[in-house]
């Protein structure tokens, strides 16, 4: 049986990961649940690490989501058609295939989307400074 929900920790207190206003007043009422679990996680792998990118396996989506396999590849198939994220698909034939790299896809100065080459780049740069701090 599980315990009764105690709670989140409120703004400011305790770590949280940002969501951007824009996936609550644009993007999730076009969105299946698969493709929110997985977008969710996608963010919670990013953001709230302070990063624009990172490789996730689908084993780890299988376990933050709760979904199966063919629901998180359909949800990052929406997220990647919509534009939400990018996917940077590894492949190697000696060893399978290997753990995929997701871009949040973000608004650039001017207002469009960032290129993903150019988001990779700005991923490599945050995460540069954050090992700086190591």
């Amino acid at each position: 049986m599980r315990k009764k929900f105690r709670g989140y920790p409120p703004p400011g207190e305790g770590p949280h990961t940002q969501v951007p206003n824009e996936f609550f007043d644009i993007d999730m009422a076009g969105m299946g649940l698969a493709d929110m679990k997985v977008f969710m996680a996608i963010l919670r792998q990013t953001f709230g690490w302070h990063k624009i990118k990172d490789a996730i396996s689908i084993s780890q989506l299988r376990e933050k989501t709760g979904l199966g396999r063919r629901a998180i590849l359909r949800g990052i198939q929406k997220l990647d058609e919509l534009g939400i994220v990018s996917v940077a698909r590894t492949q190697d034939t000696s060893f399978g295939n290997l753990t995929n790299v997701y871009t949040v896809t973000l608004i650039g100065s001017a207002g469009a989307a960032v290129d993903p080459r150019q988001a990779r780049q700005m991923g490599a740069a945050v995460d540069d400074l954050f090992d700086d701090e190591e």
